[in-house]
């Protein structure tokens, strides 16, 4: 039979995209239940806006459905609660990163436009339902992006202002 372990280390083999490190190693994967009709995976993602969600739920059902025998399959239930946090070891590998190379975390990456602006309209409607603030969304997107000060206000603008016009006046063009 299926060990939780078992299907854990299998886990190990997805990765996720925009982090580059497995979903276990980044503690995505919360708990795992061997059933005698298949596994559930209880497992959340980086962020409730995570662009890669559908990939990476996909490639943990199958690779987990792998290890079950013939007509099983493993389903996976996303939980954001509580909310997920870099693990105390991916902490730790980031600080030995840092000391090895004798200085502090490199500069992020400016935050692309076109992927900003995708995940804008998500992010505005999530804030307006009370679901994240925008100072959590901006915490998290500055994780992996360097946001300039037009797209955090953009970010914090009410839900009514055209986030063009807040890109202009931070600028100085908006009359």
């Amino acid at each position: 039979m299926t060990s939780e372990h078992d299907i854990r280390e299998k886990l190990k083999e997805v990765k996720d995209p925009e982090i580059g490190l497995d979903v276990v190693t980044l503690g995505l994967v919360r708990e795992i239940r061997v059933l005698e009709d298949g596994a559930e995976i209880v497992m959340t993602l980086t962020s409730p806006f995570c662009p890669f969600a559908d990939k990476i739920i996909t490639e943990v059902e199958a690779l987990a459905s792998e290890l079950l025998p013939e007509g099983q399959t493993a389903r996976v239930e996303i939980t954001f609660s509580p909310p997920w946090e870099p693990p105390e070891e991916l902490r730790e590998i980031e600080r030995s990163r840092e000391q090895a190379a004798g200085h502090h975390a490199p500069t992020l990456p400016a935050y692309p436009d076109a992927d900003f602006e995708k995940n804008l309209s998500a992010w505005r409607a999530a804030i307006a339902d009370n679901r994240a603030t925008a100072e959590k969304i901006i915490e998290r997107a500055s994780t992996k992006y360097t946001l300039s000060d037009a797209q955090k206000a953009a970010i914090s603008a009410p839900p009514n202002v055209d986030s063009n016009f807040v890109r202009e006046f931070e600028q100085g063009s908006a009359a």
